[in-house]
């Protein structure tokens, strides 16, 4: 398992052995211009692709955030032994916060890599960053999501089972679209509504 700090030097070691398993690395730290929470556009909320690592998540709405995550390349999808997946990546009105344009969005944060051999297999995890002082935080799903992906990589494809809930109360985490969203519907959507129904209900008075 990998995971790359936009903080840390170059690597061209490390670049070259992920190279080998289908892994770019990239300086491209990622923004989301919707998809974030803590009014930091570089504190976002990913987006789950289809994929073993994500099954316990289908029928939850809780999702991991990323911290200044690096964008990470798949340099092929499949090539002799080795094949690659992506578990994360982001919106499409996701950006380069550096104004680098080498990417365009939706850009991969999270992918893995597995190469068969015969009677045996490969795992590779490889994440753009992981804020360890958000894995105990149960507003997000980012201990879970290590989990999962520590289960898929000593190649254990069922899911693990999710710890003991808190007693103690947290925060709902709701992301800048979704602040929009409940803005707009009680704002103006509501509102506007009442009228409606009040001038229809006027209306109606008067031709009686």
């Amino acid at each position: 398992m990998v995971f790359l700090s936009s903080e840390a030097q170059a690597m061209p070691r490390l670049a070259a052995f992920l190279a080998e398993w289908s892994v770019g690395m990239t300086d491209i730290v990622v923004g989301d211009r919707l998809q974030y929470v803590d009014a930091n556009p570089l504190s976002i909320v990913p987006v789950y692709a289809a994929h073993d690592i994500n099954a316990r998540f289908s029928g939850l709405r809780i999702y991991p955030v990323l911290t200044s995550t690096l964008a990470l390349r798949s340099l092929y999808t499949q090539s002799g032994t080795t094949s690659t997946a992506k578990v994360l990546y982001s919106t499409d009105k996701a950006y380069a916060a550096d104004g680098s344009d080498t990417l365009a969005a939706p850009f991969v944060l999270a992918m893995t890599a597995e190469r068969k051999n015969i009677g045996e297999s490969s795992r590779l995890f490889a994440c753009g960053l992981y804020a360890d002082n958000l894995l105990d935080n149960a507003a997000f799903a980012n201990s879970m999501l290590l989990a999962q992906a520590i289960g898929w990589s000593t190649e254990r494809n069922d899911t693990l089972g999710i710890p003991a809930r808190s007693l103690s109360s947290t925060p709902i985490a709701i992301t800048a679209g979704q602040l929009y969203l409940f803005a707009g519907l009680f704002i103006v959507g509501l509102p506007a509504l009442y009228l409606l129904v009040g001038l229809t209900v006027y209306l109606r008075r008067r031709h009686l």
